[in-house]
């Protein structure tokens, strides 16, 4: 069995790595790929969660639901403003 490191990965390492899905996504949406995986809809829930705004958020699932790849653009972009990236 092996066990898992006793140091905590840094909040900042989180976050980059939720954004690389949710970007991953939209660089893919163009493609005949479906991008709605549970690693996008969970880096959308747990950066929500970090972020007062929620505006980027909400245009991002609707571009998911309606498959608008101009919607997860700018969600995308509207994300990064929430989290002041």
């Amino acid at each position: 069995m092996w066990n898992a490191s006793k140091n905590s990965i840094p909040e900042y390492q989180i976050r980059d790595e939720h954004l690389k899905a949710l970007e991953n996504a939209v660089a893919d949406c163009y493609e005949d790929f479906d991008v709605r995986s549970t690693s996008v809809y969970e880096a959308l829930d747990y950066l929500e969660s970090n972020s007062t705004a929620s505006w980027g958020f909400t245009i991002f699932r609707e571009g998911l639901e309606d498959w608008n790849p101009k919607a997860l653009h700018q969600g995308l972009r509207l994300i990064k403003q929430h989290l002041g990236v």
